[in-house]
């Protein structure tokens, strides 16, 4: 059996103002990622999904044995 509400009480004094926090570091654990780079995809990608070659030093063989990589394209 429960318990019925009492009433509200009255609002409390307001607080002090909090310091001036910096924004913390990019939320992006585990996470890897680059300046857009230069490609010579074609103009005109029709497809949902497609398959290119890209040079990329940074994958270790651990990266692709492991990991999901995940590449965005953008023209212009």
């Amino acid at each position: 059996m429960a318990a019925n509400q009492g009433e509200q009480g009255e609002q409390g004094p307001k607080g002090d103002q909090g310091a001036d926090e910096q924004d913390g570091a990019t939320g992006t654990a585990n996470v890897i990622y680059s300046d857009w780079i230069p490609c010579d995809f074609p103009e005109t990608i029709d497809n949902i999904f497609d398959q290119r070659e890209m040079y990329a030093p940074e994958l270790t063989r651990h990266m692709h044995d492991t990991g999901v990589v995940l590449v965005f394209a953008r023209r212009g």
